[in-house]
């Protein structure tokens, strides 16, 4: 009987693999490319998302359009013109293949090359973005041989040209760049895609990279006589993974203003972007809010709902980086008068000056910051908001595609760019991260299974021996015991510090009471009793349940709070001050590096490690923010000049190490700033609002923080 269910066993698992098995495999196939690495395909002609390809036979050339796993070849297929083997799936070789889109062969009857590799690995595709003569071009040119050499070389790839076009167009354009020629503005309004392919290791896929350079007309042209709007015909806004916006300064209207007579004396020789910037970036917007291909990505229901199909868009967007690129920022010495300074605010120079007032910043921080500073001084303030809120990073870069010239518009030594690597390597830093290719997908989908299948090993093997009293369960004891020890001296060191802390403050608990009572009253919540004879920790925590009730109740209660509010601050600032008191007490044992004896140095340091692991689980669950206590201190500490603290707390690497620098920051600045406010007018050295920002910052840095310790404070008294 056995034996006749293993024969129909089988029977039906041959039954289902004929059946099933190509669909299965090519799913199979589906799923690493598409759904687990998450890669795709773009034609550079029409630009559509490709999810299958024509094929070319790679000994007779003889062009197959569905090649994929059926029953009569299910790993390879038979070539019917030269008998060559040809693989049905990627995972087989599939990708090595010569390829064309069927979307252009169907369409316009034409064989648009897709190179070799093209269902293996990830599209990187960025737009550059600008009005007609912003420098997009000479952008493009000037960025070559960071794309092609400099960025591969430090990442340790290897760069070719997939198409034999762009190399072409590299080649002269690299000609030109030599010759000190610019190159012809570009005029297709929906441009080619200029392509580099990048070989990124043995286990990470490949990465496609596509630069877009449209002609600035499409920006300014809502119609014409072509087509009806050239950029809802740009289908690659649909995909994009950066975005390059050049910044003409002389497009902007109070710097093309004062520098208008000398544009006018230079004549024909300076080319400036006649579209405001703000008027391109509003239609650029426009288009990347009309994404048809991810409204057809959507559920069926939601692609009606317009406020859902925001929020997709809007989601998609705060992803992705945008450089904001200033060109012509060598514009020093163009005219016989030397009348651009560009190169004196926001170029190399700029830079320089700044650093040398501010070290502490890197040369990219610091151009970043020159720039928005000079945008907004020039009215690019619209430009820096839009980006900022619709994309998830953005810096920004002055560059220079040409270099100084040696004579009033001429370049007989070629060009000598600045700075041309820095966008293309921001971008690509952030978005062209490889992910792995088929052998790493299959590799760690192997590890995966062991893992796994070790783990299920391992919960039989326990459940089937089971769990007895062996000497090993005594030792868990002890050390639980030895722990819950710990933790009791833990809590009545909180308790000592705190009362001690009311005694050196003079804390009056009395003068709150009354304070709390009335208010609870007024809000119709229970009073609490009984908060004369708690310890003063307690009364602490109690208190800042009461402050967070008080607020929320206050926001809808304005003016019946205005009878507490005088009150209710008097008392916050009698709090703090015992609890600044207290923090400083706990802050001081726990980096005491005066204890001698061995026995009660090795005890601290359990209570220590209790405490931070309680700081540990507690930042997750009050959402801890680091990278606002990191930008707050930097702030604070450049107006304060305390930058060995503000390099410590920045070089923290886990949290106990942050709260210790953090701590240590904040003493050193209430002392900065009890020295500051004690000045008189004659002596003062800082602005007072230079200190008021400084104190905001502060604060902001030190709630963050107080949102460990107070939940620390809570896990005490909880545990009692």
């Amino acid at each position: 009987m056995a034996s006749i269910n293993s024969v129909l066993l089988c029977l039906l698992l041959i039954v289902f693999i004929f059946l099933y098995g190509p669909r299965l495999f090519r799913a199979f196939d589906d799923f690493i490319f598409f759904y687990f690495q998450h890669n795709f395909i773009v034609c550079p002609e029409c630009h559509s998302i490709l999810k299958q390809v024509g094929v070319k036979c790679p000994t007779c050339n003889r062009v197959y359009v569905n090649l994929y796993p059926t029953h009569l070849h299910f790993f390879y297929m038979t070539c019917d013109n030269c008998g060559t083997k040809l693989a049905t799936t990627r995972l087989l070789g599939k990708a090595k293949y010569e390829s064309f889109c069927l979307e252009c062969l169907e369409t316009k009857h034409q064989f648009i090359q897709l190179g070799v590799f093209a269902k293996e690995g990830k599209m990187v595709t960025i737009p550059i973005v600008g009005g007609v003569n912003a420098g997009k071009t000479t952008f493009l040119m000037s960025s070559l041989e960071t794309l092609y050499y400099d960025f591969p070389e430090k990442q340790k790839w290897d760069a070719y040209f997939p198409y034999k076009t762009d190399e072409m167009f590299a080649y002269r354009l690299n000609e030109l760049f030599i010759r000190g020629e610019l190159p012809q503005k570009t005029v297709k309004l929906v441009p080619h895609a200029f392509c580099i392919d990048y070989k990124t290791g043995i286990l990470r896929e490949i990465l496609h990279l596509c630069v877009y350079d449209p002609a600035g007309e499409s920006f300014a042209l809502i119609r014409s006589s072509v087509k009806e709007n050239p950029l809802r015909e740009a289908g690659y806004y649909d995909f994009i993974s950066g975005l390059v916006f050049i910044v003409d300064p002389f497009s902007l209207p109070t710097l093309r203003k004062r520098y208008q007579r000398y544009l006018e004396e230079g004549g024909d020789v300076f080319d400036v972007s006649d579209l405001d910037p703000t008027d391109c970036l509003e239609r650029l917007i426009h288009r990347l809010e009309e994404n048809e291909t991810l409204k057809r990505l959507l559920p069926e229901g939601d692609r009606e709902d317009e406020e859902k199909v925001n929020k997709a868009v809007a989601d998609l967007l705060k992803e992705l980086p945008c450089a904001i690129v200033i060109t012509k920022a060598d514009k020093i010495l163009t005219t016989k008068t030397d009348s651009f300074d560009l190169d004196k605010y926001i170029g190399e120079k700029g830079v320089r000056n700044f650093r040398e007032k501010h070290p502490q910043y890197n040369e990219e921080e610091a151009m970043d910051i020159v720039c928005r500073y000079w945008l907004n001084k020039w009215g690019g303030h619209n430009i820096l908001g839009v980006l900022g809120n619709k994309f998830g990073q953005t810096r920004c870069f002055a560059v220079s595609a040409l270099g100084k010239s040696d004579s009033y518009g001429y370049y007989p030594y070629g060009f000598h760019p600045f700075n041309m690597d820095a966008p293309f390597n921001w971008i690509l830093n952030i978005s062209g991260r490889p992910g792995l290719n088929k052998w790493g997908v299959l590799l760690f989908l192997f590890g995966a299974v062991l893992a796994i299948s070790a783990i299920l090993s391992c919960a039989y093997h326990f459940a089937k021996i089971g769990v007895n009293d062996s000497p090993a369960t005594s030792v868990v004891i002890v050390e639980t015991q030895e722990k819950s020890d710990v933790r009791t001296q833990l809590r009545s060191l909180y308790y000592e510090v705190y009362e001690r802390s009311a005694k050196s403050t003079g804390f009056d608990r009395y003068s709150i009471i009354p304070v709390m009572s009335a208010a609870n009253k007024a809000m119709q919540v229970a009073d609490s009793n009984g908060l004369d004879s708690i310890p003063t920790l307690e009364f602490v925590v109690e208190w800042r349940r009461f402050r967070d009730r008080y607020s929320q109740w206050r926001e809808d209660n304005r003016s019946a709070a205005k009878e507490y509010d005088s009150r209710v601050r008097k008392a916050y600032l009698t709090v703090c001050l015992l609890e600044e008191t207290a923090q400083d007490a706990l802050f001081a044992f726990l980096v005491d590096g005066t204890i001698a004896d061995e026995a009660t140095r090795n005890q601290r340091n359990k209570i220590r490690d209790v405490v931070f692991d309680k700081c540990m689980i507690n930042s997750g669950i009050v959402d801890f923010h680091k990278d606002v206590v990191l930008e707050c201190v930097k702030e604070a500490a450049v107006i304060s000049k305390l930058t060995s603290e503000s390099s410590d707390v920045d070089a923290a690497r886990d949290l106990p190490g942050l709260l210790q620098s953090w701590h240590k920051f904040d003493k050193a600045f209430r002392a900065w700033d009890r020295s500051v406010s004690g000045q008189t007018d004659s002596r003062r050295t800082v602005k007072e609002t230079d200190r008021e920002r400084a104190i905001q910052a502060t604060k902001a840095a030190r709630k963050e923080i107080e949102k460990i310790l107070y939940a620390v404070d809570e896990d005490v008294v909880s545990s009692r």
